[in-house]
């Protein structure tokens, strides 16, 4: 893992290389090394990277995570032979914040510039790399890959959020640009915040275009998305070192499908099972890894496995993150990387995109089901459904239950309930 911290403006910061120290520590890269530049008002660290990690040019400051391309032909060269930071600071330099609009790949980045008394941070279009942040009573903004970098400040008032809580007993996860401590927030995705004379100002840089009607034949489209899903694997680079997680599902499937495209029978794919009837999907994955003739890596996880892996994971989420997924998925990098992996490639969000989960079909019906009249729901079905000594066998037993789950409407603010 890559990460930043530091903090710009505000109060003189006591013992501020120490505070800095400790913030890097709370990154949670263990002996990685780093580099920073500290002042009596700033701080900047960024881990080792085989980029120039931070950068002092111009009486700017600058780093940046991740794997960036520049739309700039000029920009693009000038970072293949001076490296991420030299080209950030000159993009800076020509474009001020719009800079954004010159940048593509994945990536967080800050930038300090003490004489014009601005910083500017931003996340790549997918929030791929977080970054955190708080302002202090007495002005200066702290920022950190982690919610745990930024709490290390002196400055910050720890507190915890109990609507954060409530959000991730209900979403199992914390949604951005809340954290699990008040007054921390999150960037979200395509997000920038500029720090100018003291006032933070949040802007989204881009935003997604829907073009629901294009003109265009379902062929022409189909191999459109091909095209562009072959050219994001290829852009990973990927070597002898390099493999693929798959699930079974839609997008594990489909990007292990592009990998073995570019390395023909030689592709090495990634599956966990699991020792449990209902649970255990690992005949999908072999389905994918026959149809795409993979080299295909299995392992079933073990009950010794998930106690071994929890608190690595807790430590490295951060905050609450409730992901059924994560255990496994840890255990397979585990392995893959004891074999000599050091990049694998993961599919994130196909199921969400093209319904690959079982649950859609369900929510369909939930759908219909609230587009029946009013009087017809609550007038005709819903009494039926629920009258006394209906047997688990009777079809309208099944009917009920889809009815309650329809009609789950809890609130997503505390303020709502009345204990409060």
């Amino acid at each position: 893992m890559n990460g930043m911290c530091g903090w710009f403006g505000g109060g003189l910061v006591q013992d501020a290389p120490q505070v800095l120290a400790r913030m890097s520590r709370s990154l949670g890269v263990a002996n990685a090394g780093g580099a920073s530049h500290t002042a009596s008002h700033r701080a900047l660290y960024q881990t080792a990277t085989k980029q120039q990690p931070v950068l002092e040019q111009h009486g700017i400051s600058a780093a940046i995570c991740g794997h960036v391309r520049w739309k700039d032909s000029e920009l693009d060269s000038l970072s293949k032979s001076h490296g991420y930071p030299v080209v950030l600071i000159e993009a800076y330099r020509r474009h001020g914040e719009s800079l954004l609009h010159y940048i593509d790949g994945h990536f967080a980045l800050v930038i300090l510039d003490p004489e014009r008394q601005r910083v500017l941070l931003a996340v790549d279009r997918i929030g791929t790399h977080p970054m955190c942040y708080a302002q202090t009573n007495d002005g200066t903004l702290v920022f950190g890959s982690t919610t745990d970098a930024v709490r290390e400040h002196p400055n910050i008032e720890l507190k915890v959020s109990m609507q954060s809580l409530y959000d991730y007993i209900y979403f199992h996860m914390i949604p951005s640009p809340e954290t699990v401590y008040t007054g921390i927030h999150k960037l979200e995705p395509a997000q920038c915040l500029m720090l100018e004379n003291g006032k933070v100002r949040l802007r989204f840089y881009w935003q997604p275009a829907f073009v629901e009607s294009s003109g265009k034949k379902f062929g022409e489209l189909q191999d459109k998305f091909l095209k562009i899903m072959r050219d994001a694997v290829a852009r990973c680079d990927p070597d002898e070192h390099t493999g693929a997680f798959l699930s079974g599902g839609t997008d594990s499937s489909t990007v292990s499908g592009m990998l073995a495209g570019i390395q023909p029978n030689v592709a090495r794919t990634y599956s966990i099972g699991f020792a449990a009837e209902g649970y255990d999907e690992i005949s999908y994955a072999r389905i994918a890894s026959k149809h795409f003739h993979t080299q295909q890596h299995e392992y079933y996880v073990t009950p010794q496995d998930v106690a071994d892996a929890i608190p690595h994971i807790a430590r490295a989420y951060d905050e609450p993150f409730g992901n059924n997924s994560a255990v496994p998925t840890y255990v397979c990098a585990q392995n893959a990387r004891a074999a000599g992996f050091t990049r694998m490639l993961a599919g994130d969000g196909g199921d969400e995109i093209f319904g690959g989960n079982a649950r859609y079909a369900k929510q369909k019906l939930f759908e219909n089901y609230a587009r029946l009249p009013a009087v017809l729901r609550r007038g005709m079905i819903e009494p039926l459904v629920h009258l006394p000594g209906l047997s688990d066998r009777f079809p309208l037993a099944k009917l009920k239950s889809y009815v309650r789950q329809a009609n789950i409407a809890l609130p997503l603010r505390l303020e709502s309930y009345n204990f409060l």
